[in-house]
């Protein structure tokens, strides 16, 4: 279903999907739950138990080990079974203890991640998990929301979405529109389109959903990645060629010790096939896979420490042996995060403030006549106290902790400026229960401002907060020099 809607007008849209404005009937509902199934993305086969832990033993070296195990055992070399025994079960269970761990870790963060969405049934706003929705549902999307499904836009107000998981832009999509496009746009230029697993930056808009699950667009690359085969990684067909090369030589010393003892030195050929086979035994390193599982296990840990899970140990080594990476879009390969490090305020006074990523916590300095900086209180500060108010008020920003981080729902840009104002002790809802917010321009894409008209509760006295681009700010103003330089 996806792609064959942004050619089509918002009514013929929803004639094809037989919905309304108004939503669905929760009649409707059930039944397209019925034929289209839930709003999930496609996963593989999970292995059983049974099947995780055998898969441990399916390694060429411990093929040889095992073999080694028979030989002791039909020898009569008792010691030698069961620790070469011991070291394939230990090698076994540290392998399946570990891929265990990483496959609960996951299934954990799947757990948490419990999205909603907003959606209209019935002319009732409602909200419902995101595996409920169905083609043809009325969805409102808002600053800070993930896309539930693919939609067509039927009403939007300055809306700008982040689809840098499904295109690669780093930088939002803010000239989105309900007009109808040609049939050959690509998806990147759908601008009438939202897509499932993309976020919305900022605006509002109303939506029909068009498609769900495996039929979305980021649905296809998931069921695309599911279908890739696995291929034996490089820590995998060393240890193979390893296991060859050792099994090779064992064996090739066994036959020689054996060949020189028989015709050589006219040994007993009891006695000399019982010293071969032990030879043959002795030079396999028995304790040479539970080692390497060892060592694999300390760096997965080490990696998991940094908040990365290594699901298959193999992996571990991969990136030890890797010599080159091609990348493309290096925005998406940042850590998609600004911070305000200088203000610049009339009469070339300069502020510095310090802080790191989107933590709220930071300090402003300003240099001294000695050159030298010190502290200063930016809320005392005439001149900087009112930019950053006007920060404030100009702002739609969110942040919130997340573990032992920060994180904001926003565009960089104003998430930026948001926790530079957070810094100085700044509050939108405390500035605005003394100057009362009348109405408000978002931001858009030709302005390249957005403003917020207040009115002071006491004086009733009217301002215009603005924050935008250089350049248009000061086409649009009026120029007044203040006697303190504001």
């Amino acid at each position: 279903m996806i792609n064959t809607f942004h050619d089509k007008s918002v009514k013929e849209t929803l004639a094809i999907l037989d919905s309304k404005i108004i939503g669905l009937t929760q009649d409707e509902v059930k039944k397209r739950v019925l034929k289209f199934g839930p709003n999930i993305l496609p996963e593989g086969d999970r292995p059983s138990l049974l099947l995780v832990f055998l898969k441990q033993f399916h390694s060429l070296l411990v093929y040889v080990l095992l073999v080694a195990a028979v030989i002791s055992l039909l020898a009569g070399q008792l010691i030698d079974f069961y620790v070469i025994l011991v070291v394939i079960l230990l090698n076994a269970v540290v392998g399946f203890i570990h891929e265990r761990r990483a496959e609960r870790a996951v299934e954990a963060l799947k757990k948490m991640i419990v999205f909603s969405a907003k959606v209209y049934r019935d002319d009732k706003l409602l909200r419902v998990e995101v595996k409920e929705l169905v083609p043809g549902d009325i969805i409102l999307l808002e600053a800070g929301d993930k896309i539930p499904a693919d939609a067509r836009l039927i009403e939007e107000r300055d809306l700008s979405t982040e689809e840098a998981s499904l295109t690669g832009e780093s930088l939002p999509v803010d000239n989105k529109s309900i007009r109808r496009l040609a049939k050959s746009v690509e998806l990147a230029d759908q601008k009438n389109m939202v897509w499932m697993g993309t976020s919305v930056v900022g605006g509002v808009a109303k939506a029909v959903v068009v498609a769900i699950g495996a039929v979305t667009a980021i649905g296809q690359v998931a069921k695309a990645l599911t279908e890739i085969k696995t291929q034996p990684t490089h820590f995998e067909k060393k240890t193979r060629q390893l296991a060859f090369q050792m099994a090779i030589i064992a064996i090739t010393g066994a036959l020689v010790t054996f060949l020189v003892g028989t015709f050589v030195r006219h040994l007993e050929l009891l006695d000399i096939f019982l010293f071969s086979i032990a030879s043959l035994v002795s030079g396999i390193p028995e304790g040479l896979p539970a080692v390497l599982t060892i060592v694999l296990a300390i760096g997965a840990h080490r990696i998991a420490s940094r908040n990365a899970i290594i699901r298959h140990l193999p992996a571990v080594e991969t990136l030890g042996v890797t010599t080159v990476i091609a990348t493309d879009k290096t925005g998406t390969l940042t850590q998609n995060l600004m911070m305000v490090k200088k203000i610049l305020l009339s009469e070339n006074e300069e502020i510095t403030v310090s802080g790191k990523g989107w933590d709220p916590q930071g300090s402003f300095f300003k240099k001294s006549k000695t050159k030298e900086k010190k502290i200063i209180q930016p809320q005392k500060h005439s001149k900087l106290n009112k930019l950053l108010q006007i920060i404030a008020v100009c702002n739609n920003g969110r942040i919130f902790k997340k573990n032992d981080h920060f994180e904001v729902v926003s565009e960089p840009t104003e998430a930026a400026l948001f926790v530079l104002a957070a810094k100085a002790g700044l509050n939108k809802k405390e500035i605005l229960a003394i100057n009362h917010q009348l109405d408000e321009l978002p931001f858009d894409s030709q302005r390249k401002y957005r403003a917020v008209l207040t009115e002071r509760k006491q004086s009733k006295q009217h301002e215009i907060c603005v924050v935008g681009a250089f350049e248009k700010i000061v086409n649009i103003s009026n120029l007044i020099l203040l006697s303190d330089g504001v």
